[in-house]
């Protein structure tokens, strides 16, 4: 068994120089697999490249091989997230969601022609990369000879591919427990399967601190409160008997109670990334932060618009209207470009959440009017509801 893993990952292996990951036909519909990228990779039909051709618009071969570098990207972000003890059960949800009307696998043609539907599921790659989707589509762009719109359809076709590769191993329902361990499993061999311009994408997962032992911490507490007491005790005997005349011993002072500062409440607009559910004139609002210069949203929007969305489906003809803004430091048209990206971002994310894309507008925003000093309430994207 271990020697034919050994063998399909040789088989399977990403070759740089070529760009592409190599599946041989005699693997076609292997039973065994020796990963996520191979059970997907695996499941597809021998005119998989043709059909990617014939759906985008480009190269046969080359949106076969910017597939098959997408999906170890993809996992690799998903490992990374695990490891760092995200939580994956928003990520999870969309994987259940996409498996609950059946493994995309088990019919790979129509989701390559573009007859399964990816409402959903397709914002997975947002959702993984952050802000290093930009930069991992202009990669998987020049190094395949890929247009940009091509990369783009790959990027949301991986969604459900992904689902399926993890339906196929976990089932339709897996816990975040099982698919982490699944993830931190395989994590190097995604990372091994990507080329240098990709694999740079995936971050290092920070190590944790060490924990200070908790009983050598009590028993240091316990030696220093017996040291002051000693010395307490030595500074009273000298205070009594010290002294060269009489004196009268003034009565013991009480201590002064010290009270705990009440707890200040944050302030409702985050000094950096987040996310504010309001309302106004009797409408639901949605309202995400940024850090200075950033576009990436940082949060899972699912809770955040639950609001939002029941609203939504309870209106039928509502819509959502996404504007980006930004503070007026720096490049107008920088700024104006970081704008429109942050609100391009809101959407996709929403999309992950559960809108229909047809649903939300992207609308050029007002000028901003925050004054305060940080600018922070000047970098967000408002989310609001229009009829």
């Amino acid at each position: 068994m271990q020697a034919r893993l050994g063998n399909l990952q040789e088989e399977h292996a990403f070759d740089s120089q070529a760009g592409q990951v190599q599946v041989p036909p005699s693997t076609m519909g292997a039973s065994i697999m020796a990963n996520l990228v191979e059970t997907i990779l695996s499941s597809l039909p021998a005119n998989t490249g043709d059909a990617l051709g014939a759906a985008l618009g480009d190269s046969p071969d080359a949106s076969f091989k910017g597939l098959s570098a997408i999906l170890p990207l993809l996992l690799g972000s998903f490992a990374g997230k695990a490891a760092s003890g995200s939580d994956l059960s928003g990520l999870l949800s969309l994987v259940t969601g996409a498996l609950s009307g059946g493994n995309p696998l088990d019919n790979p043609a129509a989701l390559l022609s573009g007859g399964t539907s990816t409402a959903g599921i397709g914002g997975l790659a947002s959702q993984l990369l952050g802000s290093n989707i930009g930069p991992a589509s202009s990669v998987v762009s020049n190094l395949f000879g890929l247009k940009p719109g091509t990369v783009q359809s790959l990027l949301t076709l991986a969604g459900p591919l992904l689902a399926g590769g993890i339906g196929k191993v976990l089932g339709a329902t897996p816990t975040p427990a099982s698919l982490g361990k699944l993830l931190l499993s395989e994590k190097d061999s995604y990372e091994t399967a990507l080329p240098a311009g990709l694999r740079n994408l995936i971050g290092p997962v920070a190590a944790a601190p060490a924990a200070v032992p908790v009983e050598t911490a009590a028993a240091a507490s316990g030696w220093w409160k017996w040291l002051l007491l000693g010395l307490a005790l030595l500074g009273l005997l000298w205070w009594l008997f010290g002294r060269g005349h009489k004196e009268e011993v003034a009565a013991p002072v009480t201590p002064a109670v010290v009270e705990t500062a009440p707890v200040v409440e944050p302030a409702p607009v985050p000094t950096g990334a987040g996310v504010v559910s309001e309302e106004r004139e009797g409408r639901p609002v949605l309202v995400v932060f940024f850090d200075v210069g950033k576009s990436d949203v940082t949060n899972d929007l699912a809770p955040a618009s639950a609001t939002v969305k029941s609203y939504v489906d309870s209106h039928p003809g509502a819509k959502l209207s996404v504007s980006g803004y930004n503070d007026p430091t720096g490049d107008a048209a920088a700024n104006a470009a970081l704008s429109k990206s942050r609100a391009e971002q809101v959407k996709a994310a929403l999309v992950a959440a559960g809108f229909a894309a047809d649903q939300i507008d992207l609308d050029k925003p007002a000028a901003t009017t925050d004054t305060s000093d940080s600018y922070a309430a000047a970098r967000r994207v408002e989310v609001t509801v229009k009829e």
